[in-house]
C-alpha cells in the first residue's frame, strides 16, 4: 500500500459552479470534500490508497 502523508490537502480553485458540481459528483460517490469560496478541497490521509486517489479521478474526470 502506497501511503500519503497525513498533512496533505489538495486544493483546486475553478470556477464557483464547477466546484459544485464536482462537489455534488464526490458527494453522490461517497468521497468526502469540503468547498472553501471557490476551491474544491480533498484531504487524503494516511489510509488512503491510490486506488481512493484514482477513484476521485474518476469522478472527477467522469
Amino acid at each position: 500500500m502506497i501511503q500519503i502523508p497525513i498533512d496533505t490537502v489538495i486544493a483546486v480553485s475553478l470556477d464557483r459552479s464547477i466546484v459544485d458540481a464536482a462537489y455534488q459528483r464526490l458527494r453522490e460517490a461517497d468521497i468526502y470534500c469540503a468547498v472553501h469560496e471557490c476551491a474544491l478541497r480533498i484531504s487524503p490521509h494516511l489510509y488512503n490508497t491510490i486506488d481512493d486517489m484514482d477513484a476521485v479521478a474518476d469522478v472527477l474526470v467522469g
